[in-house]
């Protein structure tokens, strides 16, 4: 197993700063937990990826799908 580049750990932060951003503006615009995943799918996540950042973000049983 190789070790991972300083470019692909820059590159999986920033993404999880984009994510966490949008995350953030939906909470703040009042959107559920499913309309935060979809909003993640349109901006090119994979919806399990989306699924799976929000679950972890988010208050265990604030939300249920």
């Amino acid at each position: 197993m190789t070790a991972k580049s300083s470019q692909q750990e820059h590159d999986e932060q920033q993404d999880a700063r984009e994510m966490a951003r949008v995350l953030a503006a939906a909470l703040v615009k009042g959107k559920s937990e499913q309309e935060i995943v979809e909003e993640l799918v349109r901006a090119g996540w994979p919806e399990e990826t989306a699924k799976d950042f929000v679950h972890k973000a988010l208050p265990v049983g604030k939300f249920q799908w």
